[in-house]
């Protein structure tokens, strides 16, 4: 097998392809492309220079500048993005600069040589003690293990290559496929975002939430997110680590790089070096280069109802440590990547593998290793220190207004040049979303991201996503704010606990919204072990609508008899006579159009309709149905959420089946008293039998109006005592 030295002149410009930096060696087998070795063990050692002083040719200074013209605009747009080469070859052709997409591969090795990005294989096996772990692969996008890869024949590398299944509507993650992941610098704890966060710390909190227009208790969840949002830094983890100016070492690395006898000056021009600027503070192969590897361990994501083996992170050892050297002429200074007992001065982070060579003629060496890892190096998917959890939880009753809340949040980040992430698991959330970001932070730039967003590629203060295109994220955001924890497909989902927790920087705070968290967030909140607040009342300041238990046979009975219950009957009658819009949810798609069938021939109307997840036509049903076109609608859980109509009642029938739990059954019934108008609209369980799950959301939406009442939110509450007070 050649050594990648031998190739290293190949094509004239002493560049390896970017699948040929990666070795893929696995189960000892030596089977790999030109450019690599394999060590001994089935561990990865590939290696890649440009060299000069033996016979081969280097680039010349204009190709230099343009290669590092390019290296510079990849690293800036791959600020916090995770993508897979194809992915990264597009975002540089969206770019439309001149030659940026055919020269990706260089641009990135050399933004990679530089500290901007990362680069690793996308399916990988993770370093770790024991053999075994080592033999076990991983995708390294969306932290999915052995259960979700699968093996097939690869036209790209030639052999059964491993792919990964639970990512693949996002790209195929394989085993030869290239992860590019950017690093971001974020200026939020930096010299002048620090000096606007002790401005807005001074502000008094009311004058700071007054010009947002929320109600009492959504002030009082605000504040307290507030604190918990600016309280504890973000940039923690950054304290006494100076990130290098990407045009600044880049100007330097290229004329270090340059061929004898050309000037300082000729090499540096292009990436406007400024004077004036200490090397040693901000080169990226020395100093604080180990303090700027950002990790996170597997402590941080033990997410609610994660599997066994699912986004787990090891805390030491690393798959894909990379190693740097630059050395210039007969320079004795032993850098960061000088191997192991060559220098007294070794970095304790360094790697055995690693090596110091200068040619002949002083000309000057460039060659990166990719070694075994010591134990004391973090990588991208190890840290030596635990990244704390900074969740913070506003458990907000349905139609609390919880887009509003976010609202001061947002400003507090991106006040100090600071991005923040709003995402939700349905593109409709998103999408309803957009406008209302956008009239609240009219000089932001607003990114929207979901299947098909022309925003692909576009980078905002303020980035609204579905939970999905988090994937492609990675450190990117100085806040991330998930709404709705409880809906599918986010919850339960671990690749997508993943997926949102390594979109936010290590150390940056993670807001949950929802109406209804996971039996264990409630758990850790009441325990004290979660930091949160409660919005126990709505925006209008009316308490929730409790549900009345009916019974009533199944639905398959109803409409296997071709009747409908009296009392059903009277119930719905006296909705549309007093002239509400009534929601109707049945369990099951197949039992939508013929329930609606049945009470056209039993109501004295004719406008009901049915939808459900399967319906081509369900966009404009519901839209008739706000528009009050249609009086009833019969339907799936698919409207449980989203769907708000200003007067409105909600019966659910088959309350007992067991696809409707207590998070679906609240849910359902906060359809209902949304308006101001009618705050008391009716909530009714229907069903032949009483459930824990139904006991259990009636309790629920009883509790949030008794703390409402208790801190003295609801209007209905001080009406009562000033009547209670006129008796006396």
């Amino acid at each position: 097998m050649r050594d990648a030295a031998a190739i290293a002149g190949k094509g004239g410009d002493g560049i390896v392809e970017a699948q040929q930096v990666t070795a893929l060696a696995r189960n000892g087998d030596e089977r790999c492309y030109e450019g690599e070795r394999v060590h001994s063990k089935g561990r990865r050692r590939s290696v890649v220079r440009w060299s000069a002083g033996d016979g081969r040719q280097v680039m010349d200074a204009d190709r230099w500048s343009h290669v590092a013209a390019i290296a510079k605009l990849a690293a800036g747009l791959l600020q916090g993005r995770a993508l897979l080469s194809v992915e990264a070859r597009a975002l540089l052709a969206s770019a439309a600069v001149p030659g940026a997409e055919a020269n990706w591969s260089e641009a990135i090795q050399l933004a990679a040589l530089l500290g901007q990005v990362r680069l690793s294989g996308s399916v990988a096996a993770p370093e770790g003690k024991r053999a075994d772990a080592r033999r076990r692969l991983r995708c390294m996008r969306c932290g999915s293990g052995e259960a979700h890869l699968r093996r097939a024949p690869c036209m790209s590398c030639g052999r059964d290559c491993a792919y990964c299944e639970a990512c693949i509507l996002m790209g195929r993650s394989r085993e030869c496929e290239l992860l590019i992941r950017g690093m971001y610098d974020s200026p939020v704890w930096k010299e002048q975002g620090l000096g606007r966060w002790k401005a807005l710390r001074r502000q008094p909190m009311p004058e700071r939430l007054g010009k947002w227009g929320l109600s009492p208790a959504q002030r009082e969840a605000t504040a307290k997110a507030l604190h918990f949002l600016e309280e504890h830094p973000v940039g923690e983890r950054m304290k006494g680590t100076r990130v290098p100016r990407l045009s600044n070492t880049l100007g330097r690395a290229i004329t270090k790089l340059m061929p004898s006898g050309r000037s300082r000056k000729s090499g540096a021009s292009d990436m406007d070096q400024q004077p004036g600027d200490d090397e040693s503070d901000t080169h990226p192969l020395r100093g604080n280069q180990e303090q700027r590897t950002r990790t996170a361990t597997e402590d941080r994501y033990n997410y609610p109802g994660r599997r066994e083996g699912e986004g787990e992170r090891t805390s030491k050892g690393t798959s894909n440590g990379i190693s740097k050297e630059i050395s210039s002429g007969t320079n004795s200074g032993t850098s960061k990547g000088t191997s192991k007992g060559t220098s007294k001065g070794t970095s304790k982070g360094t790697s055995k593998g690693t090596r110091k060579e200068t040619s002949d003629d002083n000309r000057t060496k460039l060659h990166v290793v990719e070694t075994e890892a010591s134990s004391t190096r973090s990588s991208v998917l190890e840290g030596d220190k635990p990244s704390p959890d900074r969740s913070f939880l506003i458990w907000a009753v349905t139609g609390a207004g919880k887009t509003e809340m976010v609202f001061p949040l947002v400003e507090s980040i991106i006040s100090r040049g600071g991005r923040a992430l709003i995402a939700s698991p349905r593109r409709d959330v998103v999408l309803e979303l957009d406008p209302r970001i956008r009239k609240a932070f009219p000089a932001s730039n607003v990114v929207t991201l979901y299947g098909g967003s022309e925003q692909r590629w576009d980078r905002g203060e303020i980035t609204l996503s579905t939970t999905h295109q988090l994937i492609r994220f990675h450190e990117a955001f100085d806040l991330v704010i998930v709404d709705e924890i409880d809906a599918f497909p986010y919850h339960g989902d671990p690749m997508l606990y993943f997926a949102a927790d390594k979109s936010r920087l290590p150390g940056a705070p993670k807001l949950l919204l929802s109406a209804t968290p996971p039996r264990e967030l409630q758990y850790e909140a009441k325990q004290g072990r979660l930091a949160h607040a409660r919005v126990p009342v709505r925006y209008h300041r009316h308490p929730l609508p409790v549900p009345k238990l009916l019974r009533s046979p199944s639905v398959r009975h109803l409409l296997a008899k071709g009747s409908v219950p009296a009392s059903l009957l009277h119930a719905i009658r006296h909705s549309l006579g007093r002239g509400a819009q009534v929601f109707l949810f049945v369990q099951r798609i197949s039992e939508s159009e013929p329930m609606a069938a049945l009470l056209r021939k039993q109501l004295p109307t004719n406008e009901i309709e049915a939808t459900s997840s399967k319906d081509p036509d369900r966009a404009n049903k519901v839209i008739r149905f706000r528009t009050a076109e249609t009086r009833l609608l019969v339907t799936t859980t698919i409207l449980e959420r989203g769907v708000t109509v200003p007067r409105s009642d909600v019966y659910i029938l088959d309350a007992d089946g067991k696809l409707f739990d207590e998070a679906s059954l609240v849910q359902m019934a906060g359809r209902a008293g949304r308006s101001a108008d009618d705050p008391a609209g009716k909530v009714y369980f229907i069903g032949p039998a009483r459930t824990v799950s139904q006991l259990r959301a009636v309790r629920h939406i009883r509790g949030m109006n008794r703390i409402a009442a208790k801190k003295g939110f609801l209007f209905e509450v001080r009406r009562s005592d000033k009547q209670k007070e006129k008796g006396t």
